[in-house]
């Protein structure tokens, strides 16, 4: 797809640039969490666990369960701040938009919110905050109004580059953590961090003090500009944290590793990235969402097992006739020797890079594959324990830190034992469906569930 160049973009950016910091009236959080989301129609490719040969959930409804899961472990932290942002191209929309926190009655407490630079955030106080965040989560996946919708235009680098130059630019030295959601297909960006793709993507960034080389990737790719934002953070895009003449593209101005891990550090900067795809078995072809560009329905095309790369991929997603359903998606037998991910090689290599970019940055591919059977079956429903009782014993189960809201795979076997909707997460429906069978075959009298 041929990138169209914006002036407004760049011309936002330097607005960015020029924020100040403003300071809070109570104590700064210790670390600010951007939560960003893939809003682009591929989106609502069909994906998650299958039943009936069906997939049940789409890559959009998974990815608000990965963002749930990234943050799980600081529950009950008070000195973390959040901010959701979702990003595509559309009518209305060119890139990151941030949808929450707009302003302080947003905020569980008033007194939370905080603004930094041009984004905005709730520092949560605890559970009872923090459960209001996913919930609010929740309510963006089911928002009508936050579908993913339209094109499958994707301005995945510019994006990433905003994101970092809206809190770069602010200068504070907290914790920066941005936690991604996507399915990637980089496809439109058109301002600072436009480049063609790099095809042979390296899965790593390398150190290096050789000043004409992109750590692997082509030079001027979009990739090879994303780390240059990354690794020259404090630099801004409009002062040459991109664009800068060969000389200066190495990402660090340092001549050692250990310099190089101490300016690193320094940035206190992590990409806790999750990469969204489906993978297609030998012997299987699957039916997948592509909306329409001059219709708001999705509609469907098979798609055959093969090696697919960044230009047979996006001639593949074309959208089918219009009478085709989503809800008809159904896989068909088909001969494939191998199984076949429905990410380009190379843009799965740049989420692979970008997720150990940095010491504090993670990586989990959610991959919908049709081979993986989800939980196990309990005896009795919602028996986690499966003492024969559904209890609170079971409800305590769901409840742990270590479990709630988790990926149910391997190797968390206690919580692929939590998984009593066998979806692949550990999560309000599997409580619901225990107090939906709340002492079932217990043979003493049970106290109402402690939720």
């Amino acid at each position: 797809m041929t990138s169209r160049r914006s002036i407004a973009f760049v011309s936002a950016l330097g607005a960015i640039a020029a924020t100040v910091y403003a300071h809070p009236a109570h104590a700064a959080s210790a670390e600010y969490v951007s939560l960003i989301l893939d809003q682009t129609g591929s989106m609502l490719t069909p994906s998650g666990p299958m039943k009936d040969g069906v997939y049940t959930s789409t890559r959009w409804l998974e990815s608000i369960k990965a963002a749930k899961s990234a943050i799980a472990a600081n529950a009950k932290a008070t000195t973390i701040a959040y901010g959701v942002w979702t990003f595509k191209q559309s009518a209305d929309q060119n890139g990151a938009v941030q949808i929450w926190p707009l302003s302080s009655a947003d905020c569980p407490t008033a007194a939370n919110f905080e603004t930094i630079g041009t984004n905005k955030f709730c520092k949560t106080n605890g559970q009872a905050d923090f459960t209001t965040l996913t919930d609010k989560l929740d309510a963006i996946g089911a928002d009508p109004a936050q579908t993913p919708q339209g094109d499958w235009l994707t301005p995945l680098a510019d994006s990433l580059c905003a994101m970092m130059e809206n809190i770069s630019s602010s200068g504070i030295s907290a914790k920066k953590t941005f936690v991604f959601e996507s399915d990637a297909g980089e496809n439109v960006s058109s301002s600072t961090c436009f480049g063609d793709p790099d095809l042979l993507a390296p899965a790593a960034w390398t150190y290096t003090s050789s000043a004409d080389n992109e750590w692997g990737m082509s030079v001027d790719s979009w990739q090879a500009k994303v780390a240059r934002k990354l690794y020259r953070f404090n630099k801004s895009l409009t002062n040459g944290a991109v664009v800068d003449n060969m000389a200066n593209q190495v990402r660090l101005p340092t001549t050692t590793k250990s310099a190089y891990d101490a300016v690193l550090a320094a940035y206190n900067v992590a990409w806790n990235v999750d990469v969204h795809y489906e993978l297609y078995p030998p012997a299987m072809a699957m039916a997948m969402a592509a909306p329409s560009a001059a219709a708001s329905s999705s509609s469907l095309q098979l798609l055959a097992p093969q090696t697919i790369t960044d230009v047979s991929y996006s001639a593949l997603l074309q959208p089918a006739p219009a009478a085709a359903s989503r809800a008809s998606t159904t896989f068909a037998a088909v001969t494939a020797a191998t199984s076949t991910p429905s990410i380009g090689a190379n843009e799965l290599n740049f989420f692979r890079a970008l997720g150990k970019s940095t010491p504090r940055s993670k990586l989990r591919e959610i991959v919908a594959d049709p081979t993986t059977v989800y939980g196990v079956k309990h005896k009795r429903l919602g028996d986690v324990d499966d003492s024969g009782c559904t209890d609170q014993a079971d409800l305590n189960i769901i409840k742990q830190q270590d479990v709630w809201l988790q990926r149910a795979v391997q190797p968390l076997q206690i919580a692929i034992r939590a998984d009593v909707t066998r979806d692949g997460w550990v999560d309000k429906a599997d409580k619901d469906l225990v107090v939906a069978h709340w002492a079932e075959g217990c043979r003493n009298p049970v106290r109402p569930p402690v939720l």
